[in-house]
Formats: structure tokens, sequence, C-alpha cells
């Protein structure tokens, strides 16, 4: 999202803010859509675990049992959706 820090869970990018939104942030937006908020993952999601993020929380835990990670270079994504 324009303006928003983007940092693919990485260092490198910790300060990058993206220029433009990506083409499915115009088109929701241009629906009336709100954009709520944004899920962790692996950096670069390349990794598999899910425990590598960036940020406060870098362990992306799962929902059902935090003793284990959600997994996945989509785990941000995958935690909001069974935490509802």
């Amino acid at each position: 999202m324009k303006d928003m820090l983007c940092t693919a869970a990485s260092n490198i990018l910790s300060d990058f803010k993206a220029p433009i939104d990506a083409t499915v942030i115009k088109r929701l937006k241009e629906k009336g859509a709100i954009i709520l908020g944004k899920t962790n993952m692996d950096e670069f999601g390349m990794g598999s675990f899910g425990r590598y993020g960036f940020g406060d929380k870098k362990i992306i835990r799962n929902p059902i049992n935090e003793e284990y990670f959600a997994g996945g270079s989509s785990a941000g994504s995958a935690v909001a959706v069974r935490a509802d």
C-alpha cells in the first residue's frame, strides 16, 4: 500500500515505504474496500516455518497451539484467517 511500510519481513527493507499501491489494492480501494491491516511472513516469503519475520512479533505462532509455528511463506495470512 502506498506510503505504508513494505518490508517483505526483512531488516534490509525496514524503512521502505511503497511508492504506489499494488494493483489489487488499487482495485479494492476503487470498489470502496477499507484495508484493515497487513500480515507477517518469513523474510521475502522464502521460509517454511513462519518464524523469521520482521517486527515486534517475529515468530508467527499457530493460533490453535502457540507452541507451534504457523508454517509457510503465507504464515501471517493463515493465522489471520484461523484467528477469525
